[in-house]
């Protein structure tokens, strides 16, 4: 999450968050612990976690402007890799 929020500092993409099934005080806190400002949205019952077919998390979706899924990451993400993605994506020079 800090290199995700490192990137998003810079702009040019969107970030959406989702949280899968725990109670919205600790997401909060983990929120305000680690300094996010991109939107953190609750999945209690995990219909968005299904619907995506998450098996592991961390996981993370980079979607495109025409709304399609063009990478997906299973696991912690490096700073480099975040940026590769980016770049891939047409986001970073």
């Amino acid at each position: 999450m800090p290199a995700i929020q490192a990137s998003y500092n810079h702009g040019g993409f969107a970030v959406l968050a989702v949280d899968f099934n725990e109670p919205a005080q600790q997401v909060q806190t983990f929120v305000d612990e680690l300094g996010l400002s991109f939107p953190i949205l609750l999945d209690p019952g995990g219909s968005v976690q299904e619907l995506y077919r998450v098996r592991a998390y961390p996981t993370s979706f980079f979607v495109d402007a025409a709304g399609v899924i063009q990478i997906m990451h299973i696991g912690e993400m490096s700073a480099d890799t975040l940026e590769a993605y980016l770049v891939q994506m047409g986001v970073r020079p």
